[in-house]
């Protein structure tokens, strides 16, 4: 296997990588999408609130209310905020999603450019022509080796040699 081989095999195995967790991630993006409608989609009696008529106190400014139309008031009241937090929050997660997959997307593209770049280096080496030139080195290789084998000049292939002793060959 060559390194550009190797690299191609390693870039698209990143690639994979990436693309599952950009999967992941939209998928997380969905599903906050729905809790979102979910919680648009709950809606407060705003019929009964809108029923609720404030009374006027005589010689005041100030108004009364039923108990009942209080407690249906103040229910609501809170469940708007409680609402209003949760969207606020399922929308930041979901604005922090739309980024990450953003991010992802950018470097899945620039892998892809990546390993169309190693694939056309791929293409532009002869591989045929060089099995063909290292087969031919080799059987050179081992001829060599086979005629130092015939003609026992192993010895003057050591890794140790003395230099006096190539003199000593020498004279």
């Amino acid at each position: 296997m060559t390194v550009t081989q190797f690299k191609v095999q390693q870039e698209q195995a990143r690639l994979a990588e990436l693309t599952e967790q950009n999967r992941q991630q939209e998928q997380q993006a969905a599903t906050l999408g729905r809790q979102i409608e979910k919680i648009q989609n709950q809606q407060v009696a705003v019929a009964a609130i809108e029923k609720i008529e404030a009374k006027p106190v005589p010689l005041s400014s100030k108004v009364i209310l039923e108990r009942s139309e209080y407690e249906s008031l103040a229910v609501a009241a809170k469940k708007y905020v409680a609402s209003e937090k949760k969207e606020s929050k399922l929308q930041k997660a979901l604005d922090a999603a739309n980024k990450l997959i953003a991010k992802l997307k950018a470097e899945i593209d620039g892998l892809k450019q990546e390993l169309s770049e190693h694939k056309s280096v791929r293409s532009k080496l002869r591989t045929s022509d060089l099995e063909r030139e290292n087969a031919e080195l080799r059987g050179k290789v081992q001829r060599y080796e086979n005629v130092i084998q015939r003609n026992n000049l192993w010895h003057f292939f050591r890794p140790h040699r003395e230099k006096a002793a190539l003199r000593d060959d020498a004279r």
